[in-house]
């Protein structure tokens, strides 16, 4: 679940459902900085080795998606891609979708938002 704009949440389902909270806040045009909480359904205590073992499962797939983007940024900042590039309606029409919401929260009046935000 994304709530527009930096807002997510997962849920996991394996040997225990786990689900992360994540809030992205970006601090530079290539750093974001991402808060994340980590739940769990059951209610039985962990010990120290199983929270261990989460810790790094957790840390492992976030080092896995960090090299993706960070490799999809270096390759964003290509000549090839200096007018924008294009977006295969195939593969991308996600993030087309999620262009498409930010051009349209850049573009809008500040006094159409709630607050003056």
């Amino acid at each position: 679940l994304l709530l527009f704009p930096n807002f997510l949440v997962f849920v996991y389902f394996g040997e225990e459902t786990q689900i992360n909270v994540m809030l992205n806040r970006p601090v530079a045009p290539d750093r974001t900085h991402q808060r994340r909480v980590i739940y769990r359904l059951g209610g039985a205590r962990l010990d120290a080795a199983t929270i261990d073992k989460w810790r790094a499962l957790t840390e492992d797939v976030i080092a896995e998606d960090r090299a993706m983007v960070e490799r999809l940024q270096e390759g964003r900042r290509s000549p090839v891609l200096a007018d924008g590039g294009v977006l295969s309606p195939v593969w991308e029409a996600s993030e087309r979708a999620f262009q498409d919401l930010v051009m349209a929260a850049v573009l809008e009046p500040q006094e159409a938002r709630p607050n003056g935000d």
